[in-house]
């Protein structure tokens, strides 16, 4: 959703994200197109790199459902509490 959200405020506006991760990196180009602080938004990391960069948690969760691999990572076991 987040990742649709900014290729359509990237579309409109002609702005060019930087290399790197093109998730993360279209995420911050809207960021930075709105000025909104970057500090002020809490990213929380994962344990994943990419390209000697840390993928927040969100880039992380976002990869392993689009690479199909997310079964081995998360439990989808119904909890019934």
């Amino acid at each position: 959703m987040i990742e649709s959200i900014c290729v359509y405020i990237i579309t409109e506006n002609a702005i060019t994200p930087n290399k790197g991760s093109l998730y993360q990196e279209r995420i911050k180009s809207v960021i930075k197109f709105f000025k909104i602080p970057f500090k002020k938004i809490s990213f929380t990391y994962s344990n994943q790199m990419k390209e000697k960069k840390k993928l927040w948690f969100i880039t992380d969760y976002r990869n392993q459902i689009s690479h199909g691999n997310i079964r081995k990572n998360f439990d989808w076991q119904k909890n019934d509490t």
